[in-house]
């Protein structure tokens, strides 16, 4: 008896945790009602893997590519699992669009990235509201180059935002076309009145 309880314990710790999930192609709706237009097949990273706040799509697994999807309220950070002993970027509504971008660079970098920079900044329509897109670059903290793509846009709820980030090498080009089609087609759920 005491083999077979020792035997379905794995199982029944197993059944607690979140597994990832398909997210195939078409219409997909992410947590708090913020919908997706896939081309192509993703899969869904459950929030209890990882230690951000948002939704993570990814094709190949995190190291490879990974899309968040998040909206930020005034005075939270993108980041869910903090230490006490260090301090975390917050997002403060009205800020400019600048502060905006070192908000979200920030707390990349917080998440083991490095040195990410933003470029090639432009004015965009991000899920229907008036946003910016722009492009990253910067470091794995294993030192391989990565590269990245942006958008993001404030609403009366707060910080709409998505980043894509894969290595620079390969996985961010053969990619980049998909992540382009969900960031002109994302939408966000209308503020409660």
């Amino acid at each position: 008896m005491k083999k077979l309880a020792f035997a379905l314990l794995p199982l029944l710790v197993l059944a607690g945790c979140e597994s990832m999930s398909a997210a195939p192609a078409g219409l997909y709706e992410l947590k708090g009602g913020t919908t997706v237009d896939l081309k192509e097949d993703w899969t869904h990273i459950p929030k209890s893997w990882h230690g951000a706040e948002s939704s993570i799509l990814t094709k190949d697994g995190m190291k490879l590519n990974q899309l968040h999807i998040i909206t930020v309220e005034d005075g939270e950070t993108f980041i869910d699992e903090r230490s006490k002993s260090v301090e975390y970027p917050v997002y403060a509504q009205g800020s400019s669009p600048i502060k905006q971008i070192e908000f979200v660079t920030a707390n990349l970098s917080r998440m083991g990235f490095e040195s990410i920079e933003s470029k090639n900044v432009n004015p965009a329509k991000v899920g229907g509201y008036d946003g910016v897109t722009m492009d990253l670059v910067g470091k794995y903290d294993s030192g391989l180059n990565l590269k990245g793509r942006m958008a993001m846009a404030e609403t009366e709820k707060g910080l709409n935002i998505l980043v894509f980030i894969a290595p620079a090498m390969h996985y961010y080009d053969r990619d980049i076309a998909s992540v382009n089609h969900i960031m002109e087609t994302v939408q966000f759920p209308a503020p409660k009145s």
